[in-house]
């Protein structure tokens, strides 16, 4: 670097910039699916939602929600499921506020006390509701440090009361915020689906008995696959459909439940969330921007590599082998590689966490809460040791695609042509 500094340092930059760009790929796809809490045990987190029906007469009816009776008949107890929760699906603004006080809008969610089971939420003080408490209809609430602030204006609030759409709740507990980028947590107060009434605000029956508003979040038992479990719904789904077909209707089965990746994927309910399309055009991203950086830093390693034929002949000429001269050419190499992958890892997670709205569309996610669609993802979403791990592995490949051809052929020149400079390749 200090004979060569212009070369070295354009390498250097070459190679920060490609980092740069796959990382930000890798880091933007990653946020779907990172594992933070408090969503820790995200990767064994499925979603079981939608309900498409139709009949002989081409009228289809669907819904993102299910009934109880509905969630239990495809969800219920499934082979290799921990823990069962039915939830109310993604947050919704709500009146909140004290007697007396102006109201504020707040999002919550309905949710079971199996909820706090499966999430692992930090509670700052009190606890969750439990099943009792839910299955009695009682009216708690758990909040979040900053719900609590906006109703209060203070945080030690368990105990207290506050309304909501005037109905007054008692504060169970105070939880730290999730990230609004987890989109199966986030919520300012969380409040108990009730599932032992016959009456459509809750227990989430509508008219048609699989329709409802209610969504089931499954649990995985470590090691179960994603596919065994979609394979027991889809039975199920076939079963129910040939019992329908007796009544000239139809049920369509679309991959339920969602791991992570599918469920982050805008989908309907009559429509099948595909992560495949995109898992292959991050490949492809991958690989062009390894081939394309990988070219022009050739070019440069075998400009620099051309001042050191005379070097590489004498060490030759005194015993070195081609694989000893390979290994230092490339081992120097991918300090320089290294240098620029750090430099580019660095720059690619400050420049993500400033300006992550030009990255990652929140729209599909908030689409009733227009004031969260700008939020950012937290610097431990952005920066994960699995991206660090990424983004070496990328230098090595780099490294080895850019300069391993310039090197063997280094290492392999005569060393009396290559001291003399006559009919020498680099010369």
């Amino acid at each position: 670097m200090r004979r060569q500094p212009l070369a070295s340092w354009l390498s250097v930059a070459g190679t920060a910039v490609s980092i740069f760009l796959v990382m930000a790929v890798f880091i933007v796809d990653n946020v779907k699916s990172i594992e933070t809490p408090p969503m820790s045990r995200r990767s064994r987190i499925l979603v079981g939602e939608g309900i498409h029906i139709g009949d002989n007469e081409g009228n289809d009816a669907s819904a993102m929600g299910l009934s109880r009776q509905a969630v239990m008949k495809f969800y219920g107890n499934l082979d290799g499921i921990e823990k069962v929760s039915f939830f109310g699906g993604e947050a919704e603004l709500t009146d909140v506020g004290l007697p007396g006080q102006i109201s504020k809008e707040l999002a919550f969610i309905n949710a079971d006390s199996n909820f706090w089971d499966i999430l692992d939420f930090t509670f700052l003080s009190g606890k969750p509701y439990t099943k009792a408490e839910s299955d009695a209809g009682m009216k708690v609430a758990v909040i979040t440090e900053d719900a609590a602030r906006a109703i209060f204006g203070r945080t030690e609030v368990v105990g207290r009361e506050f309304l909501i759409q005037q109905i007054p709740h008692r504060v169970s507990g105070v939880v730290r915020g999730a990230n609004p980028l987890l989109q199966l947590a986030y919520a300012d107060i969380y409040i108990p689906v009730i599932l032992n009434s016959g009456t459509e605000m809750t227990d989430g029956s509508w008219m048609d008995p699989y329709f409802g508003n209610l969504r089931v979040m499954l649990l995985k038992k470590p090691g179960v696959s994603d596919e065994s479990l979609k394979r027991q719904v889809k039975e199920r789904y076939d079963r129910e459909d040939r019992m329908l077909q007796k009544d000239g209707r139809r049920i369509t089965y679309h991959g339920t439940p969602y791991n992570s990746a599918e469920f982050a994927i805008p989908h309907g309910s009559n429509t099948t969330p595909d992560a495949a399309p995109e898992r292959r055009r991050n490949w492809i991203a991958y690989a062009i921007l390894i081939l394309l950086p990988a070219i022009n830093l050739s070019v440069m390693t075998r400009s620099r590599l051309r001042r050191r034929v005379s070097e590489i002949g004498v060490r030759r000429a005194f015993g070195a082998t081609r694989f000893e001269i390979a290994g230092q050419l490339l081992s120097e190499n991918f300090i320089l590689t290294l240098i620029g992958g750090m430099i580019g890892l660095a720059l690619c997670v400050f420049f993500l966490y400033l300006f992550s709205a030009m990255f990652i569309d929140m729209a599909p996610m908030f689409a009733d809460i227009e004031s969260q669609m700008f939020a950012t993802p937290s610097f431990s979403m952005i920066f994960s040791w699995a991206g660090f791990g990424f983004a070496l592995l990328f230098c090595l490949i780099l490294n080895l695609a850019s300069a391993g051809l310039p090197v063997w052929k280094a290492a392999s020149v005569n060393p009396a042509e290559a001291i003399s400079g006559i009919n020498s390749d680099y010369k």
